[in-house]
């Protein structure tokens, strides 16, 4: 194959980095712009309830977690925009490449924004999964406390490894000594709340077929697709992706790390979309499931009309 002259004067590692993190932009950009269509549409649905006097306290809560969320990822991922744009073009010849480059911006405000911006996505989307465990588990409420100690784990570790990004010279790719053990204590984490939920909406599947298996009830609120976005497997599936090319070192991490953010967002967007349009698991269907007998239960799956 005839050289390129026209390349730039890099090594095939770095120039094999350049792409990832060219890739990564790109499908950030996308999975962006569909995060912002599904939180107009949540964000639209959740004001026109408002006008429902029984929601309107619930609504208010979600319409402020959506923009605080939406606003944290936007932030985000302009930064990380801006710097990758920076990097990749006004800076190209920079000794090192684009990887280069942002290892010695890694400590200006700009990305030290970004870190702490992303961090914090982290933190209200995994809160709000914690929160639906709680709906799901409302009747064994201790069971909360396998999913909370590494949520709290995952919070200081996550402080740590911010203020030990903003070092001059520091990056997640040679931090790894606090950067690997805080991305699988958050994937662990993923991993546990969406188990906890998936597992208990199967069991209250199973129990609603036993009982009446013709209802629509089960085709709204239990069905596959229901049960793996009210669990947020798309989050928990993702954050495995991220972690092992992270851990062994890959250059498909600059690829997943730059979308990682946005499917968390859009994860719980699409939680909250459910809840807006009331067909996700709520309080009043936890204690009906976890407190009332067979015969009552199966009197109880004919209203199909439920508030959250």
């Amino acid at each position: 194959m005839t050289p390129n002259p026209y390349a730039p004067l890099l090594t095939t590692a770095q120039l094999i980095v350049d792409r990832h993190m060219f890739l990564g932009l790109s499908f950030s950009l996308i999975t962006y712009g569909i995060a912002l269509i599904l939180f107009i549409r949540t964000v639209y649905i959740l004001l026109y309830q408002r006008k429902d006097q029984h929601h309107r306290n619930t609504t208010l809560a979600l319409s402020i977690y959506l923009c605080i969320a939406f606003a944290l990822l936007t932030t985000y991922t302009m930064c990380g925009m801006f710097l990758k744009m920076r990097a990749l073009i006004d800076f190209r010849e920079y000794p090192g490449g684009a990887a280069g480059y942002l290892k010695t911006e890694h400590s200006k405000p700009i990305s030290a924004t970004m870190n702490i911006t992303g961090t914090f996505v982290n933190y209200v989307t995994q809160g709000l999964l914690l929160y639906r465990c709680y709906i799901v588990y409302r009747d064994r409420p201790w069971l909360l406390c396998v999913p909370l100690i590494p949520y709290c784990a995952t919070t200081a570790l996550g402080v740590a490894l911010t203020y030990k990004t903003s070092r001059p010279d520091k990056t997640l790719w040679n931090a790894v000594k606090i950067g690997l053990p805080y991305f699988i204590v958050s994937t662990l984490s993923n991993v546990i709340l969406t188990g906890l939920i998936a597992i208990r909406l199967l069991l209250h599947r199973r129990r609603l077929n036993k009982i009446c298996p013709t209802h629509t009830f089960g085709k709204v609120y239990l069905t596959a697709s229901a049960i793996f976005i009210e669990s947020s497997a798309l989050n928990a599936t993702f954050s495995i992706f991220f972690l092992i090319p992270y851990g062994i070192g890959n250059p498909w991490s600059y690829l997943v790390l730059n979308t990682r953010t946005e499917v968390q967002f859009i994860a719980s967007c699409l939680v909250i979309y459910r809840m807006a349009k009331q067909r996700a698991w709520n309080r009043r269907l936890a204690e009906q499931f976890s407190t009332q007998t067979f015969t009552q239960l199966s009197s109880a799956v004919m209203e199909t009309i439920v508030t959250s």
